[in-house]
Order: structure tokens, then C-alpha cells, then sequence
């Protein structure tokens, strides 16, 4: 396989156990290279954060009118550009959306399978990782079912086909290994949320396992629940889930930016909805901060949720 065109990765599910860095960051059309490059850690480099950043950038709705996405692509790519995430996770995001980014963004590979064949088709939950400051050890993709490694398979009353991506990244600064897992919640299946709540609790659990101590995982995403819901709980507060927590609520310092906490701003800037979109990261994770961005590009908002960030590190 070629490994010189960094073009948006069509994985599929690979269920590898953890490998070491062997090739050079780009990816192919049918999977992404491992690096070889050995981070350069210092002990004051250990002290670096990344910065991550989750955003439902909205399909392209025809309905949307000025808001359309034609019409305000570059919005998202100027507010992504601002906020500089090492890495970050999008939402409802089509091929040609992904794409898009890919191409206005240098520096950034971009892993992700559409949701309903796992290769093209649907709404996909891709990553964006920098590979300046990180390199890809391992990746896959989970269905929120009882399939998860089947792709298109749609679980419990949820209406639709739900997934979740993630990605094994190694720090180059600091050495330390990430797990970052990006998903969207089902927006009408009370219990597919929860147990898409569950199901992801147990993967972290697993895989952080498997990683050994020195892992710490984030898991971000459009969960469509408030943050009083049960599957926030499943992720945040049940003692045999993840202990999850999250990082709005103790990062060291926020920015909401605005009155409220609500995510959903439908293109009209309010902030008077529930919260529904998440960082939440392992215990042993420092929040240095952590914030809702509400900042409009030419007077209108980039997409119809504010993108959501935190900047962390290891204790």
C-alpha cells in the first residue's frame, strides 16, 4: 500500500491489539500508518497538554437555507483553525464534509467509515489527529448494538444506525498514550442511549486495560442527553461503569463564554439548552480548561452546536 497521501481513511474494523509505531503518519485509501517516529520526551515536556475538541458540524440540509452547509463550510474550518485542537472529533459529518476539512487543514490526518456499510455511506464520527504532536499506534470502530462489529447493524429502540470511532494515539512530546473515542447518541432511543452508554463504558474499561496504567482515554461526541440523564450517569457516576468525568465540570478553568450551558444553538445562538455535547476523560487526567465555544464567524454560527473543548494532561 501506498503511504503518501494523506486522503480520508475508509477503515475497516481492525480489532488489533496495540501495535508499535512502524511506519511514517499519512494514511492510505484503505488504512492508516502507524508511525515509527520515537517521541522526544522531556521532563518538562511532560507538562505540555493537548487540546481536544469535539463539534457536531450538521449534515448538509438543504433546509437549512444561509446556513446551508455550501454556504458556511468555512466557517467551520476558520472556528477549528482558531481553537488549534492536537486533536478532535466531528459529528453528522458526510464524506464530502470530512473531506473538506481535510483538505483546509494541513497537518491533520482524519480517521473515520461512514455508519452505514463502514466504508462510505452515512453520517460518520471521524477524528482528526495532528502529526506534529501525535502518531496513530492502533484505531477501529464500534456500532452502538448488540453487533458492534457489525457495520449498519442499529441497536436496541434507537432510530437509526449509531457508531463510535477511536483511536490509539501516541504522544510524541511526552510519550503518554491516548485512547480518544468519538460517538453520537441515538436522538430518540431512550434505552439505546443508555446502553450506548454501557457498551462504550465497558470498551474504555477494556481497552485502558489492555494499555496498561500509563494510558488515560477521552471520550467525546453529540450524546444527545442532558447531563441529569441516565446515560451520563452510566459513563460519570455508576461505580462499576468508567468513573468518567467530566471535564466542564472540573476543569481548573471554564469558558462557557456566553449566559448558560447548553450545546444546541439550532443557528440561532441560544445557549438555553441542555448541554448534550461532552469531553469527558479517565481519572488521573488533569482539566487545565475547559470551554463551549460560542464565538460566530461573519455574524452566524458555524454549525447548529457550539463545538465543545478541554485541554488536558497527566498528572
Amino acid at each position: 500500500m501506498s503511504a503518501a497521501n494523506p486522503r480520508i481513511v475508509r477503515a475497516m474494523c481492525l480489532g488489533l491489539s496495540v501495535l508499535l509505531l512502524c511506519m511514517t503518519a499519512s494514511c492510505t485509501t484503505q488504512s492508516p500508518a502507524r508511525d515509527t517516529a520515537e517521541p522526544s520526551a522531556s521532563p518538562d515536556d511532560r507538562l505540555h497538554p493537548i487540546k481536544v475538541v469535539s463539534f457536531n458540524i450538521r449534515y448538509p440540509n438543504r433546509n437549512d437555507g444561509p446556513d446551508y452547509w455550501g454556504n458556511r463550510k468555512h466557517r467551520v474550518v476558520q472556528t477549528l483553525e482558531r481553537l488549534a485542537p492536537d486533536v478532535f472529533g466531528i459529528q453528522e459529518a458526510y464524506d464530502h464534509q470530512a473531506q473538506y476539512l481535510l483538505d483546509e487543514m494541513p497537518g491533520y490526518v482524519m480517521i473515520g467509515v461512514g455508519r452505514d456499510d463502514g466504508q462510505h455511506a452515512g453520517e460518520m464520527t471521524a477524528i482528526f489527529y495532528h502529526t506534529q504532536r501525535l502518531a496513530l499506534l492502533d484505531y477501529g470502530h464500534l456500532w452502538l448494538s448488540d453487533t458492534p462489529d457489525v457495520p449498519g447493524s442499529v441497536g436496541w429502540d434507537a432510530s437509526m444506525t449509531r457508531m463510535a470511532t477511536w483511536l490509539v494515539l501516541g504522544d510524541r512530546w511526552t510519550g503518554q498514550t491516548w485512547l480518544v473515542v468519538n460517538t453520537h447518541f441515538d436522538h430518540r432511543g431512550a434505552v439505546a442511549r443508555v446502553e450506548s452508554a454501557k457498551l462504550l463504558g465497558r470498551f474504555i474499561q477494556a481497552k485502558c486495560d489492555e494499555l496498561g496504567p500509563e494510558a488515560s482515554a477521552v471520550l467525546m461526541g453529540d450524546f444527545n442527553s442532558a447531563v441529569d440523564s441516565a446515560p451520563y450517569a452510566a459513563l460519570c457516576e455508576d461505580p462499576d461503569g468508567p468513573a468518567l468525568r467530566d471535564t466542564f465540570v472540573v476543569a481548573r478553568q471554564r469558558d462557557a463564554a456566553a449566559a448558560g450551558e447548553g450545546t444546541f444553538n439550532g443557528f440561532r445562538g441560544r445557549t438555553d439548552s441542555a448541554r448534550i455535547d461532552w469531553v469527558l476523560a479517565t481519572p488521573g487526567v488533569v482539566v487545565e480548561q475547559a470551554g463551549i465555544d460560542r464565538v460566530q464567524v461573519e455574524g452566524r454560527n458555524p454549525s447548529d452546536h457550539d463545538p465543545v473543548w478541554a485541554v488536558l494532561r497527566r498528572e
